[in-house]
């Protein structure tokens, strides 16, 4: 691994100047340069393929982006780069959170052929919040093991202290909305509050199994509550709790798979933390 000096080294000269110029330059945004301090911190990208990073950063520049949106556009070429996490520190179950709506539409695309009846992304999503914590319907269960458990890059986090054990992904978290933002370091769901649905899923389900990455600022794109974990040869990340109310969680990155190795019944947390399920 090589730090941001390093790889600025290593580029041609205009694509250097294109590199250090947009990210030495004063920066009015918070966000970005919130990122571009992650990007100057990063240690567990491989060398080759931060170079990569940068050199399509600069061609993005070239077609015309503003420099969030050319980041954002490289960055999807690099992902899942960052080491793959050894057999022997494996955990053996994954959890993560994503919005109700965002899952109910992962189900409404794996409907066709499941289900007799037309679903829609409303329908399942309030099904989702009447079900949550109780014994999960055959019908809803087979729907959700079918469905993919997110999007093209699936950010999750484990029992760090019980890798090999079968133990809540989320402890020692409170299952609270705001303790899994603040501990998960999900800063963007306290900006755009929405009812969260905490999936639980085997690490090795068969058909579902999938390698589990390291972090890395590839992977976190324009997400700016990323931070890098300081040590280059540790197997994972952390994440950056919102307050010091809560410990950082451990953090992977994996591909899309289905929810064939979904444990239920899963829990749906909201943004007031007392609203109860309608």
């Amino acid at each position: 691994m090589s730090c941001y000096s390093d790889i600025l080294a290593t580029l041609n000269a205009s694509c250097r100047a294109c590199v250090d110029g947009h990210f030495s330059a004063a920066i009015a945004d918070p966000k970005w340069a919130q990122i571009i301090d992650n990007i100057k911190q990063e240690t567990a990208l491989p060398t080759a393929d931060f170079k990569s990073l940068f050199e399509r950063f600069a061609e993005e520049i070239g077609n015309d982006k503003a420099p969030m949106e050319a980041w954002k556009h490289a960055c999807w070429q690099h992902q899942r780069r960052g080491a793959t996490m050894p057999a022997s520190q494996r955990p053996k179950r994954l959890g993560r959170a994503l919005p109700v709506d965002s899952y109910a539409a992962l189900l409404v695309s794996a409907s066709q052929g499941i289900e007799a009846e037309e679903s829609t992304a409303a329908t399942l999503a309030a099904e989702l919040a009447t079900t949550e914590g109780r014994l999960i319907p055959r019908r809803l269960q087979r729907l959700c093991r079918a469905a993919k458990v997110g999007g093209q890059l699936i950010w999750a986090t484990f029992h760090e202290t019980a890798a090999a054990t079968a133990l809540d992904p989320f402890s020692p978290l409170p299952q609270t909305f705001s303790d899994i933002t603040d501990g998960l370091g999900l800063g963007h769901f306290r900006e755009s509050p929405v009812p969260l649905v905490l999936l639980t899923y085997e690490a090795d389900a068969e058909g579902a199994a999938p390698a589990l990455h390291r972090p890395t600022v590839a992977d976190a794109a324009d997400g700016s509550y990323y931070r890098p974990h300081t040590d280059p040869s540790h197997a994972y990340g952390y994440t950056l709790p919102l307050s010091n109310q809560q410990s950082k969680k451990p953090e992977i990155v994996h591909e899309s798979i289905p929810g064939s190795g979904l444990v239920f019944p899963f829990k749906v947390v909201y943004p007031t933390d007392s609203q109860v399920a309608p």
